[in-house]
């Protein structure tokens, strides 16, 4: 939607069988030291509007995210994300955070 603007790593469409058919999800990763919660919530609001998405997924790794950072934290229409790749015990998070967006 935005003229050379690549933000939104991905997007998801929910599927007919859910109450939200049709709602677009992006979603935006990073392993980044420089995203504290305001940078974060600031690009993936650019996300919604490039990838015409209802709501935001940040996932943030957590070997750079803000050691206060919850593992999982809703802000409005978006949800923050702290996962591992290493530890599988973190992909609830993931998982939860999708649970909260109707997939």
């Amino acid at each position: 939607m935005i003229k050379n603007c690549k933000v939104g790593d991905i997007v998801l469409t929910i599927g007919p069988e859910r109450q939200a058919a049709g709602a677009r999800i992006v979603v935006e990763a990073k392993q980044r030291a420089d995203y504290d919660v305001k940078a974060a919530l600031g690009e993936i609001e650019i996300g919604r509007k490039n990838r015409d998405a209802k709501v935001g997924v940040f996932v943030l790794s957590k070997r750079t995210a803000p050691k206060n950072l919850s593992s999982l934290t809703r802000y409005g229409d978006d949800i923050m994300v702290v996962w591992d790749v290493e530890d599988t015990t973190t992909d609830v998070y993931l998982r939860a955070g999708s649970v909260w967006l109707g997939r």
